[in-house]
């Protein structure tokens, strides 16, 4: 197997490429991680294909360093290539990117209060950064919102791999990091009466609706699990990014698991069927409820309400 040195695809700095499997190359980059590529995409890097300018091209640096880091094998090929770019926080999404570097923080700390060490010149891709300049930014930028503190290692020599700056994440970065981890969630809690008569209802109604936008629809009945029923409840809870709410039939679960999410500052989608809305709880007739009359209204104005409220995922 020939090893080659050679430019990264994704970050234009020298790696190490090799024969990989099924036609395609291994690459091994300081910046970028970790990655395989096809024959066939290489062909499109060659020909300056139109979607990979040099900001998608360093996004997929980002996507292949967080593969890396989190272990995971990642071959990147002319089919898969422009969904991992939907992974990758966009250009100027800044507020993203510094997510992305606080959850790496995170995930290498060994304990709280852990300083983590970063080369600037080379550990850049860890927050989708377009250079070194833009991580030192990404930094600073964080520290400004007091989500991490910085130490430069002492000692430090230029031209060495050796980690030129340690960063430790704040109370308030971790408490960020529980809040965009919500954001970023693509699971969708539906709290509502599990009646044979709303069977379709879900089927029909409620699950496409949130399906189409891109969202994982789930209700706690489909789910398995071993520990007590309200602990399951408020854990799926906890991982998603909105709820939907049917008042159809009034089951005071419903209310529970609705005021839960909103205690947590989750947005909520109240929905109800015409007939039943008169019987509502009055703490909760202010709010903007979808009163559908059969499961085609529904899926329409609820897949309607999710996309002008919460967008696509």
């Amino acid at each position: 197997m020939s090893t080659d040195v050679s430019i990264c695809f994704f970050c234009d700095k020298p790696c190490v490429m090799r024969e990989g499997d099924n036609d395609s190359a291994l690459v091994e980059c300081r910046s970028c991680g970790r990655y395989s590529i096809t024959k066939e995409l290489e062909f499109h890097f060659d020909d300056r294909a139109a979607y990979l300018t040099r900001q998608n091209r360093r996004r997929l640096g980002g996507v292949a360093r967080e593969y890396t880091d989190a272990r995971q094998p990642l071959v990147f090929t002319t089919d898969t290539t422009m969904d991992l770019l939907l992974q990758a926080p966009i250009a100027f999404d800044v507020p993203a990117k510094i997510r992305k570097l606080i959850r790496d923080i995170a995930r290498r700390s060994l304990f709280a209060g852990d300083y983590v060490g970063y080369h600037r010149d080379k550990d850049w891709t860890v927050g989708y950064a377009d250079n070194r300049e833009e991580f030192i930014y990404q930094i600073e930028y964080a520290q400004e919102l007091k989500w991490i503190e910085t130490s430069a290692v002492s000692c430090y020599e230029p031209s060495s791999e050796q980690n030129d700056i340690t960063i430790a994440l704040t109370p308030l970065g971790w408490e960020e990091l529980e809040k965009s981890h919500r954001v970023d969630s693509k699971r969708v809690f539906t709290a509502m009466s599990f009646d044979k008569s709303l069977d379709t209802v879900w089927k029909d109604g409620i699950y496409p609706a949130i399906e189409s936008c891109g969202f994982t629809p789930m209700r706690i009945d489909e789910e398995e699990f071993t520990e007590g029923i309200v602990d399951k409840i408020i854990a799926e809870i906890n991982e998603s990014r909105f709820v939907v709410a049917d008042l159809t039939l009034h089951r005071n679960g419903v209310y529970f698991e609705a005021g839960y999410a909103k205690g947590l500052g989750l947005p909520v989608i109240w929905i109800c069927r015409e007939d039943e809305l008169k019987n509502s709880h009055f703490d909760v007739k202010h709010f903007n409820i979808i009163v559908w009359q059969d499961v085609d209204n529904l899926r329409e104005r609820l897949s309607t309400r999710i996309r002008a409220v919460i967008g696509k995922a």
